[in-house]
């Protein structure tokens, strides 16, 4: 996989992944592709339209030790909250064997620009967004 290019593999990988999100009422997963009823009453009470799914762990998805990613997603978690953002926690969970579960949040009202950008600051390929009552959608953050 060159920086330009993400192997197609690796796409698909991604689109059969389960973005999990823990909130105290409901633990519900977010699928590309797919609306979430839940995801939409969560947008609904914070008064949000847009929204994303970013990680900081596994840089270009490259497996880094626990330690290295639970410091990233720290990082990642401190840079959301000092934007203001209201972050819910979470973990894409992977179909493909041999994947594992990453850290995740789920970050509402943030724009796909502002989430492009985060996903690319944290070195990903990837990121996950949409908009209340529209399916989730797979972002490159490179192409």
């Amino acid at each position: 996989m060159t920086a330009n290019h993400i192997d197609g593999a690796l796409v698909r990988a991604y689109r059969n992944t389960a973005f999990e999100v823990d909130h105290a009422e409901r633990h519900f997963a977010i699928w590309i592709g797919k609306r979430c009823e839940p995801l939409d009453a969560l947008l609904r009470q914070h008064g949000q339209r847009q929204w994303a799914y970013v990680t900081a762990c596994n840089p270009y998805s490259v497996r880094l030790a626990a330690a290295d990613n639970a410091r990233r997603q720290s990082a990642l978690q401190a840079y959301l909250r000092e934007a203001g953002f209201a972050i819910y926690p979470g973990r894409g969970v992977p179909a493909e064997p041999g994947w594992q579960s990453e850290d995740s949040f789920l970050v509402l009202g943030i724009t796909r620009e502002q989430a492009l950008r985060v996903g690319a600051m944290f070195e990903q390929n990837a990121i996950v967004a949409g908009e209340a009552g529209c399916a989730a959608e797979l972002l490159l953050c490179r192409r």
